[in-house]
């Protein structure tokens, strides 16, 4: 397995799903290209557009609205999830992915590429409690800007990204919200449920759900239902642990995300 194959959102990437008379690409990995900086190139967008689609199986719903036996748990953590905003030179703001609040009251953890596909210059922000309750009505949350503290790709094979948020009207993120418990994905059984909360097409917050089909070092796979927006939304066990944080589709429709343990050992600002 070439490590290069677990990081799709590349230049490199892109040319090869872009060649004539391939199958179909998984639509999560079109809309993300479509999203990012990458469609700005000439003719890319149109290409995209183009292509032939497959798409997981599966759904997502609104979390105010999952009765599950792990309610308790997975809706608890639900609170330390965020929507990452960008900006760009427009002024125009959109979702390009979800993100999460760990060990602290300001660091949020998401996928690398959310950060880096993004055209300069950039402008980032999170928004915590977007959601929807069950009769439609919509919290539009609570929005911070933040920096960049690192967006790494490469090293340790991770991708990931740390952003640190500034305080909104003297509040911190870990002010309103409490961080995400941090488990132990190593505990993991093959077919344990998995429970992803994101922001899919700009959804206020959901959830998805599906079985952990085992380690591929250093990331999990798993079966579970994501589309762009979902980069970088972490994935809980059912006492509300977080195990990884979802990164991007491989080989169709298995997802794979960096073990929260993996980040770890090599994140300066997660110790």
């Amino acid at each position: 397995m070439n490590r290069a194959d677990l990081l799709p959102y590349t230049e490199e990437h892109l040319q090869s799903i872009l060649r004539p008379g391939l199958k179909p690409v998984d639509g999560e990995i079109i809309d993300t290209y479509l999203s990012s900086a990458f469609a700005e190139l000439p003719g890319i967008r149109e290409r995209l557009e183009k292509l032939p689609r497959e798409d997981c199986p599966g759904s997502y719903q609104d979390l105010d609205c999952f009765y599950g036996s792990t309610r308790k748990a997975i809706t608890g953590a639900a609170g330390a999830v965020c929507e990452i905003l960008h900006t760009n030179a427009a002024g125009t703001k959109s979702c390009v992915g979800t993100g999460i609040l760990v060990k602290s009251s300001d660091l949020i953890l998401t996928a690398g590429h959310v950060i880096t596909n993004q055209s300069t210059p950039t402008s980032f922000s999170v928004r915590f409690e977007h959601s929807r309750t069950c009769n439609g009505s919509v919290n539009t949350g609570i929005e911070f800007d933040v920096d960049v503290l690192t967006a790494e790709l490469k090293r340790s094979g991770l991708d990931y990204a740390i952003l640190q948020a500034r305080a909104n009207g003297g509040q911190l993120p870990g002010s309103i919200v409490s961080p995400a418990m941090l488990g132990n994905p190593t505990t993991l059984k093959l077919k344990d449920p998995l429970f992803c909360i994101h922001h899919p097409h700009a959804q206020p917050r959901q959830l998805s759900q599906g079985p952990f089909l085992g380690a591929l070092d250093p990331y999990l796979q798993y079966r579970i239902y994501t589309a762009n927006g979902s980069s970088g939304g972490p994935l809980f066990n059912s006492q509300g642990e977080l195990m990884a944080v979802h990164m991007a589709p491989y080989g169709g429709c298995p997802r794979i995300g960096p073990a929260i343990h993996k980040i770890n050992e090599v994140s300066d600002c997660l110790p």
